[in-house]
């Protein structure tokens, strides 16, 4: 009975993995038994996963890189105009960063 509701569970994309782990930690399921419901509890959602990463080619792919690259600098202008922030109400203060 644990098997199958831990199998199950393992199958639906909402449930939490942490709740499920727990949960069968407070039955008598032996691990075995736990550790194959698991395995092929995830092998669908890995399947899965993994077509559609290899399906990412030409244009999908570009999209990705592209979006990466400017979340990453748009961190890098956040920090950069953090600094100089930081410099000029310095300056305004009178206060020298390199002494």
């Amino acid at each position: 009975m644990e098997t199958k509701l831990s199998l199950s569970m393992r199958l639906l994309p909402f449930v939490s993995f942490d709740f499920v782990s727990y949960a069968a930690g407070l039955t008598n399921m032996s691990f075995w038994r736990f550790f194959i419901a698991t395995g092929v509890g995830q092998l669908p959602a890995t399947i899965v996963y993994s077509y559609v990463g290899g399906t990412l080619s030409g244009g999908v792919r570009n999209l990705f890189i592209g979006l990466m690259c400017l979340f990453a600098l748009s961190i890098v202008i956040g920090i950069m105009k953090k600094f100089i922030t930081i410099n000029i109400k310095e300056e305004e203060l009178g206060i020298s960063s390199f002494h």
